[in-house]
């Protein structure tokens, strides 16, 4: 299968982020709409026996990948490090050091990557590579900053009605809560990777997607996008070979114990659309895997999580987009 890249540009307020396993969802729930029940049924009997029709990576900040989740520099390494870098008296040394240990500080807090350099390294990759990099490269670090600010989106909390779980209507005492939406900036625009060998199928589903809206209070305008597929894109990038896998994606799989990496966790607390009928939105929480996380081991099931609701129908797909990469041991 070849591996494309989509650019999605938001047109609207986003009520939730764009993220793999949100977006399988959508697409699960669009497949419902346009074939019916039969319809979405063989789609997830794909993902079943592990042969899905597409698989979905997380929006990111165009140009840029997730930071990798990797093993942090040791002190003695650190150190080393340091006496490279610094040559000057104690005094002038230890006020470098106490410099050069706010940038490392600032260098961990980096949640993206830009794929040129990932492109650059991932051949032979490291924590310690990779602070290197943002060292030397003043330019690449400016640039990561300023793509940040770009993207970084206006927030805003909006009013809701509180609703009976049972009947799905106001409660009669009333009450009100609040949801926080973002607002991206005109010209804001994330790439979205996809694995397919049926691109016609695909489309139509993130078509469907895209009229309808995208996550929370999509009735409402918000989660509105235009996408276009990048034809230049070049995915030699997942064709490489290496001894580890990134994740693109919210990784889930009830296997946990399978994998073996360096990796960040989160508990996940979904919801059905409500536009099936369903009058329980809410899903069981599970555990899943952000994306940057490193796996140099991963399960061989077939990521699809059931019995994650009380209508058995229901099912959460956590089957992750990776990429290849040689990990280094820091030396």
């Amino acid at each position: 299968m070849s591996v494309y890249c989509y650019q999605i540009s938001p047109q609207s307020a986003f009520g939730t982020p764009l993220r793999s396993d949100t977006l399988y969802g959508h697409l699960l729930c669009a497949s419902a709409e346009r074939q019916g029940e039969a319809g979405v049924s063989q789609l997830i009997e794909q993902f079943a026996d592990k042969q899905p029709p597409f698989t979905l990576s997380s929006a990111f900040p165009a140009g840029m990948l997730p930071f990798p989740t990797l093993s942090g520099i040791s002190r003695k390494l650190f150190k080393e490090l340091a006496k490279e870098h610094i040559s000057e008296s104690t005094e002038e040394r230890n006020r470098k050091m106490f410099t050069l240990l706010s940038k490392y500080k600032e260098f961990r807090k980096q949640a993206f990557l830009k794929r040129s350099d990932w492109q650059e390294l991932s051949g032979g990759i490291s924590q310690k590579q990779l602070f290197l990099k943002y060292l030397s490269d003043e330019a690449a670090r400016d640039d990561a900053s300023k793509s940040a600010r770009v993207i970084k989106p206006e927030k805003s909390r909006t009013l809701h009605n509180s609703l009976d779980r049972f009947n799905g209507r106001v409660l009669p005492e009333g009450g009100l809560y609040s949801e926080e939406a973002e607002f991206y900036p005109p010209g804001t625009s994330f790439d979205l990777y996809v694995k397919t060998d049926d691109l016609t199928r695909f489309e139509q589903l993130l078509e469907h997607v895209a009229q309808s809206g995208f996550g929370a209070d999509s009735s409402t305008g918000k989660g509105q996008f235009h996408y276009d597929r990048d034809p230049d894109f070049d995915d030699s990038m997942f064709k490489k070979q290496g001894n580890a896998q990134m994740s693109l994606s919210v990784c889930a799989n009830l296997e946990l114990e399978e994998f073996e990496g360096t990796y960040n966790l989160m508990t996940k607390l979904g919801k059905v659309w409500k536009g099936l009928g369903e009058k329980n939105p809410f899903k069981k929480p599970f555990i899943a895997f952000t994306e940057g996380s490193v796996f140099t081991r991963m399960s061989d099931s077939n990521y699809v999580l059931r019995n994650i609701h009380t209508n058995s129908k229901y099912v959460q797909i956590g089957l992750p987009l990776t990429l290849p990469l040689t990990l280094e041991v820091d030396a």
